[in-house]
């Protein structure tokens, strides 16, 4: 609603800096437009291609007549109440009582009249777990209220406040980085215990943080070393080239294991910079050498087996290169699995799906149930599943992906394949399953591997493509903006990248279309008809979408294009299989003949594929009563509807009504109506599985066994269903199955 509001006062599509600015007004229509009347005035919004932005929301103040209106609203609490509320200010728009209790020093029972009077005067609300502010802009008048001289030492205060009481370590350091002259001896001491933690959870924060740390460690400060160390690693964790530091921090070394550490990182920095040769010296003789810790002489041989491996511009060279490691490695698990996963990439990039699976396989069979080769166990069975789906063996997918959730808890690994199970649920259908894995890799943060090659980026570009595509198809477009807003910080540069990017390029090209610009719908799929961009991507799987928006448009050129694309993944698959389907899917579409689509569909039927079965069905039933046979088109458009009902996926099934509409088609008497996103009519099957176990009095623990999930994945679900059901009480649930049972 605020974006609708924001393109009607501006006349064009407000883009992201302006949703941000937007974002503190909490959807009060007064605020919105106060701030848009302030922009326009100051000449700060520029309009570009029809979308309406300003340059750094940062830059923009909120305007004083507003802060002014907020002031007078809260001169009439008593002043304890404003007391709580401006320490609140410093922890910003939400926030747990328990906190402030920690700031002001006082027990959290001894807060309940101010927070009361503050809840009656409408300048909190309740936020579930936690407390909020009606309005970002009460929060920021009452924050500008501190003087801003005082404000670094009521941060840092806040800081040991939080720390004392075992607060999350992020809540802890935005308190640190909102005081930027705070880098005395208790913040180096936290940083130095906490800093492992604070890059998994608030990787940026920990970059500024760590660079004030070192900026005031002296040179022979016991500290400068870890947090010299903690540096190199997150800065390598979001893809910056810290050559220069991991120099540094090699020198600088005393402890064995953070000097092999840091050669490790510098070699694969070289190799990412292009510098291969450099890399291979820089461990070289490291890989051997005797006072080198066991563990990082076997990563250094791993790392150096993966620069030699070279790229897969010339498969043929590849296979070679690949076959004659693999007789060179006898008696290595992992180099001899490192070599079988090649071949596996040269007989994927060649779409030689059974190939590659009989080397995948071979691969896993070499690596056993070593602990110190788990990581590369779950990798090769990540490979696996990439194949699989390939094959449209979804069902052998799931059980390949199992066994990568028993191998993980087994060797206790910090995280899983749960992105790779979100793709899965994709294409199965069962969205919200998808979107709980998503929220326990979010709460993970992303995960370096001792090979130091595992790109960040790469998983944060699918798990927002993946979200984000969801949201949109669901049509929760604040959500997938959101999730395409977090994805713009990950330029998809390398190869990893560009392979993970379809999902995000997908949800961009839906956002254009709602937005009813096919145009630029096309333009952004434009990556996909490129062979060249990324060799692993699975192109075929997102084609028929840019070929129905070609036709759509009547640019049967690019539609012509997208079907040569897809008819040479084709061409290259030795059993036929997704790239085929997809090929007589698009050929349809272009012949105006619903008989290929249709064929796709029953593919798709007999894999399990939902989403993609209800899709085609709407193409065929399209075709269908375009030549004049209404009834099969009723038939085809019902089921796609039934379909998209199941999935939620109110865009598409909004979209598949307006269609079929103007062909004299509608939807079918009796079918049901599309999910809602709230209430108990929203809990997806799983969900309602567990919503009965929490009011049988269960556990999560006890849930996870029941049920074979992580526990992580329970508690993430449970998480997700008490928020539709808009509560924050596991006893409320057995109420709401009661008044169901009873009728009501």
């Amino acid at each position: 609603a605020t974006a609708l509001r924001l393109e009607n006062l501006l006349g064009a599509v407000p883009g992201p800096g302006l949703r941000e600015l937007a974002g503190r007004a909490a959807g009060n229509p007064l605020y919105v437009k106060e701030m848009v009347d302030v922009l326009v005035r100051g000449d700060a919004v520029r309009v570009h291609g029809g979308q309406a932005d300003v340059d750094d929301p940062a830059e923009y103040d909120t305007p004083h007549s507003l802060i002014a209106a907020v002031d007078r609203r809260l001169d009439f609490l008593p002043e304890d109440a404003q007391e709580v509320l401006r320490w609140a200010a410093l922890l910003g728009v939400e926030f747990a009582v328990g906190d402030v209790a920690a700031v002001l020093q006082r027990r959290p029972s001894d807060l309940l009249g101010p927070i009361e009077e503050s809840v009656a005067a409408n300048v909190l609300i309740d936020a579930g777990t936690q407390l909020a502010f009606r309005h970002p802009m009460l929060r920021q008048a009452l924050y500008d209220r501190i003087p801003a001289g005082m404000r670094t030492a009521l941060h840092r205060q806040a800081a040991e406040a939080l720390a004392g009481i075992g607060a999350p370590v992020k809540r802890v350091a935005e308190q640190l980085v909102a005081a930027p002259a705070a880098a005395d001896p208790w913040v180096l001491d936290w940083l130095t215990a906490q800093h492992a933690t604070l890059a998994n959870r608030a990787p940026l924060i920990a970059v500024e943080l760590l660079e004030r740390a070192l900026a005031a460690c002296t040179e022979d400060d016991p500290r400068r070393e870890p947090l010299l160390v903690a540096l190199v690693k997150v800065l390598f964790r979001l893809e910056r080239q810290p050559e220069a530091l991991a120099r540094q921090a090699l020198a600088l070394a005393q402890d064995p294991n953070n000097a092999a550490e840091m050669r490790h990182l510098l070699a694969a920095l070289l190799h990412r910079g292009g510098d291969t040769a450099a890399a291979v010296e820089t461990l070289g003789e490291e890989s051997e050498a005797t006072d080198v810790p066991e563990i990082w002489r076997v990563r250094h041989r791993h790392l150096l087996a993966n620069f030699r491996r070279g790229g897969l511009d010339d498969l043929d060279a590849a296979e070679t290169a690949a076959t004659k490691a693999q007789g060179l490695a006898a008696g290595d698990e992992y180099l001899t699995a490192h070599a079988l996963q090649t071949l596996w990439l040269v007989n994927s990039v060649r779409r030689d799906h059974e190939q590659a699976l009989r080397d995948i396989d071979q691969a896993i069979e070499a690596v056993g149930d070593e602990h110190d080769l788990a990581d590369l166990h779950l990798d090769l069975l990540d490979n696996r599943v990439f194949t699989l789906q390939n094959l449209d063996r979804l069902t052998d997918a799931d059980e390949t992906l199992r066994t990568a959730g028993e191998i993980t808890a087994r060797h206790g690994m910090p995280t899983g394949l749960q992105v790779s199970v979100a793709v899965q649920r994709y294409w199965e259908g069962r969205w919200d399953e998808a979107l709980v894995e998503l929220d326990t890799v979010t709460e993970d943060g992303p995960a370096i591997t001792f090979y130091g090659l595992r790109e960040p980026g790469a998983a944060a570009l699918l798990l927002h493509g993946v979200a984000a595509l969801i949201a949109g198809r669901r049509d929760e477009r604040a959500q997938a903006a959101a999730h395409l807003d977090a994805a713009e910080e990950y330029a998809p540069a390398t190869g990893a990248e560009r392979e993970s990017f379809d999902f995000l390029l997908v949800a961009q090209a839906l956002a254009a279309e709602q937005r009813g610009s096919r145009e630029e719908a096309l333009r952004v799929l434009e990556p996909i008809l490129n062979p060249t961009y990324a060799q692993m991507m699975l192109r075929h799987q997102w084609l028929p979408i840019f070929v129905r928006l070609a036709v759509e448009a009547e640019d049967f050129d690019r539609a012509r294009r997208a079907l040569a694309v897809c008819d040479e993944e084709a061409a290259k698959e030795t059993l036929p299989a997704r790239a085929f389907a997809a090929a007589a899917w698009c050929r349809g579409l272009i012949e105006d003949d619903p008989r290929p689509v249709l064929a796709t569909a029953e593919h798709y039927r007999a894999a399990g594929r939902r989403l993609e079965l209800a899709s085609a069905l709407e193409d065929g039933a399209v075709l269908l009563a375009r030549a004049g046979h209404l009834d099969a088109a009723q038939a085809a458009f019902d089921e796609a509807a039934e379909l998209y009902t199941e999935l939620a996926a109110r865009w598409d099934l909004r979209r598949a009504e307006s269609r079929l509409r103007k062909l004299g088609i509608r939807r079918g008497a009796g079918l049901p109506t599309a999910r809602p996103g709230h209430g108990w009519d929203s809990l997806s099957q799983i969900e309602l599985r567990i919503a009965a176990l929490v009011a049988d009095g269960r556990s999560n623990p006890d849930i996870a066994t029941e049920l074979t999930l992580p526990r992580r994945t329970v508690q993430a679900h449970v998480a997700r269903l008490l928020g539709k059901l808009e509560t924050t009480s596991r006893g409320d649930i057995a109420v709401f199955i009661g008044q169901r049972a009873a009728g009501h």
